[in-house]
C-alpha cells in the first residue's frame, strides 16, 4: 500500500512571530500538522518520484511510481468525488516528474529505458517529448522558465540538450562527461549555464555553453566515499549544494567561487536502504536557502529539518501516520505543506 501523507500548518490561534529568522521558522514547523484525512493511495506500487503543482491557489500532486504509473491528486476536489486520477503511460520506473514551469498544466515524466513524456493533465493525453534508442535516461531539468529547453542525464556517462520546439524527439547535443552511473542533474536557479551532475562517486558542476563531445568541469564537489544519491543547488541563490551519499552523510557545499571544494558542514544521519527502496535524498526548502529536508531510519520514524550549520531544528513525528521511513519528501514551493511517502 502506497499512501501520500500532507503535512499542512495551522492557521488557527497564529500568535506574533519572533523576528530572527531561525526562530520564525522553527515556529513555522512547530505549528505544522500531520492531518489523517489528507492520506491517500496514489498508485498500487512503491512510489519513486513525486511533483506539486506550482499553483498558490490549487493543491495538485502527481506521484510516479516504479510501474509506470502516475496517480494524480487533487486536494480541492469536493469530498464526495475521488480524488486521485490515475494514470499509466509508462511501463518502467518513473525516476523523474516536473510540472512544467511555463504551462502548468503540463506534466513530464522521464522513465528508465523509455522516454520523456508530456501529459496535458486536463485531457488526460501524453505525447513523447525525448527518446534515443541507445542511451537510457535518469533524469532531466529544465533549463529555462519557458519549460522548452530540457538538460537530460543519462546511466552511461552522457547529458544531453534537447529543444521541445524543434521538430522530432532526439537530442539537439550530447556530451560525454566521463561520470559513472550517471544519477541525476540540477540546474542552477540563478546563473542557469550551470548544473550539477551526480555520478557514482563524484559531484562535478559543469557550463552548458562548453559542452561538447568530452567537456571539461568547471568544479568538483570532494570527499564523498560511496555511491551518491543527489546532489541539489540551493533554491534562492544556488550559492550552496547539499549532497546525500550512500556511506551516511549529508554533505553542504559552498560554491561561491565554483572552484573545487571540500565540504563546509558534513552531517551523519542513518538512511541506509536496500536495492529494492528508494533512495534516501535531502531535499531544500524550496523558500528557503538555509534549511533542508530528509527522512530517517531512527526509531520513531521521522522527518528531520536541518539548518546549513547542520543543526536539526525540528522532527515531524506521529505514530499514527509515521508508522514507516519516510524516502521521498517534497516542500510546496510557496505554502507551508510538505508531502512525503
Amino acid at each position: 500500500m502506497m499512501h501520500l501523507l500532507v503535512l499542512q500548518t495551522k492557521m488557527k490561534g497564529v500568535e506574533s512571530v519572533p523576528s530572527a529568522k531561525l526562530r520564525e521558522y522553527k515556529l513555522k514547523l512547530n505549528r505544522m500538522t500531520i492531518r489523517l484525512d489528507q492520506v491517500a493511495k496514489m498508485t498500487t506500487s512503491r512510489l519513486c518520484s513525486i511533483a506539486i503543482h506550482p499553483s498558490v491557489d490549487k493543491l495538485l500532486i502527481a506521484a510516479g511510481s516504479r510501474r509506470g504509473q502516475i496517480g494524480l491528486w487533487d486536494l480541492n476536489s469536493p469530498p464526495d468525488n475521488d480524488a486521485v486520477r490515475l494514470f499509466k503511460p509508462h511501463i518502467n520506473p518513473i525516476n523523474c516528474l516536473c510540472f512544467n514551469p511555463y504551462k502548468s498544466e503540463e506534466l513530464l515524466s522521464l522513465s528508465n529505458n523509455e522516454s520523456i513524456l508530456c501529459g496535458n493533465l486536463p485531457k488526460g493525453i501524453f505525447h513523447e517529448v525525448y527518446k534515443v534508442n541507445y542511451l537510457s535516461m535518469s533524469s532531466f531539468d529544465f533549463l529555462n522558465d519557458d519549460g522548452a529547453t530540457l538538460i537530460v542525464s543519462h546511466w552511461s556517462e552522457y547529458v544531453s540538450l534537447v529543444d521541445r520546439r524543434t521538430p522530432g524527439t532526439g537530442p539537439e547535443l550530447v556530451a560525454n562527461l566521463n561520470m559513472e552511473r550517471f544519477r541525476m542533474v540540477n540546474v542552477h536557479p540563478m546563473q542557469r549555464q550551470y548544473f550539477v551532475a551526480t555520478g557514482a562517486r563524484a559531484v562535478n558542476i559543469y557550463d552548458i555553453r562548453y559542452l561538447k563531445e568530452k567537456s571539461k568541469r568547471v568544479a568538483c564537489l570532494e570527499n564523498h566515499h560511496k555511491n551518491i544519491n543527489s546532489a541539489y543547488f540551493s533554491p534562492v541563490t544556488g550559492r550552496r549544494v547539499l549532497t546525500t551519499c550512500s556511506d551516511g552523510m549529508i554533505r553542504l557545499f559552498d560554491i561561491k567561487g565554483m572552484t573545487s571544494t571540500i565540504p563546509l558542514k558534513t552531517i551523519r544521519r542513518n538512511h541506509f536502504t536496500d536495492r529494492t527502496q528508494t533512495k534516501f535524498r535531502a531535499v531544500w526548502d524550496p523558500q528557503q536557502d538555509d534549511f533542508f529536508i530528509a527522512g530517517s531510519t531512527v526509531w520513531p520514524r521521522q522527518i528531520e529539518v536541518f539548518h546549513s550549520s547542520g543543526a536539526m531544528v525540528h522532527a515531524f513525528r506521529d505514530p499514527d501516520c509515521l508508522s514507516s521511513i519516510c524516502l521521498i519528501n517534497v516542500m510546496h514551493p510557496t505554502r507551508n505543506i510538505l508531502f512525503f511517502s
